[in-house]
């Protein structure tokens, strides 16, 4: 072989994995193993979004990519809430592990070191979707964290992502827009005055009290 033809195949892998990287989500696999992989984290030419799961690295991570990074490690049948639903919202550090229900319809996803499956009764109106993928609303997701709905909930996780999720003004709006109207349906015994009671606590803990 040619020193050209030599210097030609040393380059090609490193520009098939650029080139692969500048798609959409990645995951060890899909870039060619784990030493593929480890360079491309290395050379930034990809960052991680979740364990396993990463975006080009020029790529600002969107709520859409996020929760399309959640359902690759969460599945098709499982909808994101409690942190993982917050974390899809509002970015950050993955609180790990990350929160999904899963109706009696479906069979239990298997539980990993970052997915916490939880079987929980939620309503249609309290299911949003993002980026295509299935995440309970600003106001569930807020209930949710409140409440600590599930076994797992870090207090001072949920803490954290309570003020995340309203300090953006959108989402603050959302949620005590859908905690005032009486059609907010939702999976506890809590009244419609002891949610907003639970809002404004949460706001004044997380210190956003307008």
């Amino acid at each position: 072989m040619a020193s050209g033809d030599s210097a030609q195949a040393v380059l090609e892998p490193r520009a098939q994995l650029i080139s692969i990287a500048q798609e959409s989500l990645h995951t060890p696999r899909s870039v060619g193993g784990p030493d593929a992989w480890k360079r491309l984290l290395r050379d930034r030419e990809i960052r991680l979004i979740l364990p396993g799961v990463a975006c080009a690295y020029e790529v600002r991570p969107t709520p859409e990519i996020r929760a399309r990074a959640f359902r690759i490690i969460g599945g098709k049948y499982v909808i994101a809430c409690g942190t993982a639903a917050a974390w899809i919202y509002v970015g950050g550090e993955a609180p790990l592990p990350l929160h999904a229900f899963y109706n009696t319809y479906g069979s239990r996803p298997k539980t990993k070191d970052n997915l916490r499956p939880l079987m929980r009764q939620f309503f249609a109106p309290e299911v949003s979707t993002v980026g295509g993928v299935p995440v309970t609303s600003p106001a569930r997701t807020f209930v949710d964290l409140a409440r600590g709905n599930g076994a797992g909930f870090n207090p001072r996780v949920c803490q954290k992502l309570l003020a995340s999720l309203l300090a953006e003004p959108r989402y603050r709006a959302a949620i005590e827009t859908d905690l005032r109207a009486r059609s907010f349906r939702h999976a506890t015994s809590l009244s419609h005055n002891e949610l907003l009671d639970e809002f404004e606590r949460i706001v004044v803990i997380a210190n956003l009290a307008a």
